[in-house]
């Protein structure tokens, strides 16, 4: 009878290794292009505010407000990307998710990334929708902000408090 719990013990540990194992082995050179798509995935929100460097008038609510809708469009026509909430009291954007599309690969480039794959792929995509529309949020005193939509979960914080 002690064999069983032995035996199951011994079972688990071999799984383990060969988890790790896998794991930390170094992985093909698609990895870090296949960590770029998982992590394009995550969601986005980009938003406009107005550019506390500028020296003219404030950019107006309408200003910000047509900025969001324009960047909304280019986002679902330009790159597939999911609008998945907008923004306008606040702040003026909107959230969005995309999909690895051709699109998206030959705006953002498919090349091998170095290691920070998030900051790359966050960087690429920022300065591809900023190159769009930049010469006008410079005029207007618009500044452009990308940030990964982060995921909130407070239910496991309630109790550890």
């Amino acid at each position: 009878m002690t064999r069983g719990p032995k035996l199951a013990a011994l079972i688990f540990t071999a799984i383990v290794a060969v988890f790790l194992l896998v794991s930390r082995s170094g992985g093909t050179r698609y990895d870090a292009l296949n960590m770029t798509l998982l992590h394009l995935e995550d969601g986005y929100i980009l938003y406009f505010q107005p550019d506390p460097k500028y020296t003219g008038p404030e950019a107006s609510v309408e200003t910000l407000s047509k900025f969001a809708d324009e960047y909304t469009s280019i986002v679902e026509r330009m790159l597939d990307g999911l609008v998945l909430q907008k923004f306008d009291t606040l702040m003026y954007g909107f959230s969005f998710r995309l999909e690895h599309t051709k699109k998206v690969q030959e705006a953002i480039g498919s090349e091998s990334v170095p290691q920070d794959v998030v900051g790359t792929t966050d960087d690429r995509l920022f300065r591809y929708l900023n190159l769009l529309k930049a010469k006008d949020m410079t005029r207007y005193g618009v500044m452009m902000k990308l940030e990964r939509d982060k995921t909130l979960n407070t239910q496991g914080e309630a109790g550890s408090a």
